[in-house]
């Protein structure tokens, strides 16, 4: 490799440690912070706080929650947006359905074989 080959595998590199130590270092930042400046930031964590008690949450796991239900809450703006529910199409009804399914196994996921059984019976 030349030299400027080796200059932009060593920059690429530095970049990349960057951003993955200050990934580790404050995960919470990037999930939490957006998360409370959503409205309805305050139901949402309570929301949370249900499941953290219900499903005895690992710290890990609320933060993979929170950003599940944001991006769930990204979701359903993007899907609704100007929207009145009751002129809605089919295709957009199900468009909705999908995100919340899509959700709902995101969240199956990150839960262990214990809590999963509890989310099961639950959701029934």
């Amino acid at each position: 490799m030349n030299r400027v080959e080796i200059l932009m595998v060593a920059v690429s590199l530095t970049s990349f440690g960057a951003g993955l130590g200050v990934g580790m270092a404050a995960p919470q930042l990037s999930a939490h912070s957006v998360w409370d400046e959503r409205p309805g930031a305050e139901a949402r964590e309570r929301y949370i706080e249900r499941y953290r008690e219900r499903f005895d949450l690992r710290p890990d796991q609320i933060r993979d929650l929170r950003a599940i239900l944001l991006s769930l809450h990204d979701e359903e703006v993007r899907i609704t947006t100007g929207a009145d529910y009751a002129e809605w199409p089919p295709r957009l009804k199900n468009q909705l359905v999908q995100a919340r399914q899509q959700a709902d196994r995101r969240i199956v996921y990150i839960l262990d074989e214990e809590q999963r059984a509890k989310y099961r019976a639950l959701n029934k």
